[in-house]
């Protein structure tokens, strides 16, 4: 379950970067058509990366060969949108999925404040790394990932 459930968070942070770096490029660009239609400037152009998009699309496929090995059966659609890292096969895993869930969930009591003070500084990382605000609103779902992959590692060991 541990690998499994590593190798899932693993496949979902990646995606979560790609989902930073394609927002990045359309914030990015949007703020060029911004100035364009508040004439600041007269020529508009936007480019945006493929990379990224075809990067969640290989971890998309990736991910539900994955889930189809794992379960060891035809997987449904329904089954592809439920978080793949969801292993509920006997009690003692449902037992400890229930718990990585509650501490995920409890994880956000802390997360989300501390965005929130860290976005009050946005300003001055703007300056640092373009749409910075993309980037520190993406700690939360890191938090929550990383909170349940740990307690699936501390109880599944």
């Amino acid at each position: 379950m541990t690998n499994r459930a590593g190798l899932m968070i693993a496949l979902n942070f990646l995606a979560l970067v790609c989902v930073g770096w394609f927002s990045t490029a359309l914030y990015l660009g949007n703020e060029s058509f911004a100035a364009f239609v508040f004439g600041e400037t007269e020529e508009f152009f936007l480019s945006l990366p493929l990379t990224p998009l075809v990067v969640m699309l290989i971890i998309a496929v990736v991910s539900y060969f994955l889930l189809k090995k794992f379960s060891g059966r035809k997987v449904s659609f329904k089954a592809t949108l439920l978080p793949p890292e969801f292993s509920e096969q006997d009690e003692r895993e449902k037992e400890i999925t229930a718990r990585a869930c509650r501490n995920a969930y409890v994880s956000l009591t802390y997360a989300v404040p501390a965005v929130i003070i860290i976005l009050a500084f946005e300003p001055v990382f703007n300056r640092l790394i373009p749409a910075s605000a993309l980037w520190i609103l993406l700690l939360i779902p890191i938090v929550q990932f990383s909170s349940y992959y740990f307690t699936i590692r501390k109880y599944a060991g």
